[in-house]
């Protein structure tokens, strides 16, 4: 709740100073210690001591968190917004060994920059982009899950301090964010399988968590790479599913068929096609409450998280009907 309202500096001592939380529970022939009747002393499972949801939801509306806020602005304001103009002076003096720029300065909203998720991912790039308005950045694999990080913690970490330099953000400013931004597209270029597909989410969590105006502005892409590749007399189809695949199959009877693990593994004129005749997911924010859904997706364990993937057999798949996804 308090992490939604930018309190990160906000204490578990500030919490219990400021809160008095009043139980009433009922327990079967309970035992005490005395005949005072001070100390109960029946063994209760802590798994039943829990909030209900309906109680925690509540409370986000409820005075007693108005009245943290207020605290919370009294005691640390001044102590935020010095702590946060330290942090963006460190973001804008970082610099990146990984980072390949590109040339165009003039309309910044016409570059893309390509985030792949490590060094063989990239080795066509150079290749067969357009150094005038392709850029490229090496991950070093998964980013850290930021679900819970505070802002000095991602500054803390190298890997997400750079990305944000590159970019040229700055934590709490949207509307400059957008103006100031370096790059039209943020293309996320990792392999098509599961872990692709997790390092393609961690990113979508970063940036939705704190700096969700990218999305608005339409600036949050996957690109696709193909996963089988059909050859036939120097003839060569392109499939980006299995769908797409499965659809096709009986009219390639006879085709040489390769199944292309990940980026690394394409060579340098499937590179060329995916590059020249881009697949794009383009993600969007579907409603103001999208940071519950990121919550469901990325924090330690959710029971609705468990549900959603009982139910759908396979959380893996994205859906390409429009080649847009929403976050």
């Amino acid at each position: 709740i308090f992490k939604k309202r930018d309190m990160e500096l906000i204490t578990e001592t500030d919490i219990k100073n400021a809160i008095s939380l009043f139980v009433c529970v009922s327990v079967r022939n309970p035992d005490y210690d005395a005949q005072t009747k001070t100390t109960l002393t029946n063994p209760i499972p802590s798994d039943t001591l829990s909030l209900s949801k309906t109680f925690l939801d509540s409370l986000e509306t409820s005075i007693i968190v108005e009245q943290m806020v207020e605290y919370y602005q009294i005691k640390y304001a001044k102590e935020q917004k010095k702590l946060l103009l330290k942090l963006n002076s460190d973001i804008k003096k970082t610099k990146s060994k990984k980072f390949t720029p590109c040339s165009n300065r003039n309309n910044k909203e016409l570059n893309s920059i390509y985030l792949f998720e490590g060094t063989s991912a990239a080795n066509g790039f150079a290749m067969f982009a357009d150094p005038q308005t392709m850029a490229a950045y090496e991950l070093r694999g998964k980013i850290r899950n930021t679900l819970n990080l505070s802002r000095a913690q991602i500054v803390e970490n190298q890997e997400l301090r750079e990305i944000l330099a590159i970019l040229n953000l700055q934590f709490n400013e949207p509307q400059n964010n957008i103006k100031n931004c370096n790059f039209g597209r943020i293309v996320f270029c990792t392999d098509m399988d599961f872990d692709g597909s997790h390092i393609c989410g961690l990113l979508i969590c970063f940036f939705a968590m704190y700096f969700p105006e990218l999305f608005i502005a339409k600036r949050i892409y996957r690109l696709l790479s193909p996963i089988i590749i059909a050859e036939k007399s120097g003839i060569e189809r392109y499939y980006y599913s299995m769908e797409e695949y499965q659809k096709d199959e009986p009219n390639i009877k006879g085709w040489d068929i390769s199944y292309k693990k990940g980026l690394g593994s394409l060579e340098n004129n499937h590179y060329e096609e995916m590059l020249g005749n881009q697949r794009l997911i383009q993600f969007k924010l579907r409603d103001k409450n999208y940071l519950q859904t990121v919550k469901v997706w990325f924090d330690k364990s959710t029971e609705l998280r468990e549900e959603l993937l009982l139910e759908s057999g396979d959380a893996g798949t994205i859906d390409e009907s429009d080649h847009e996804n929403a976050a």
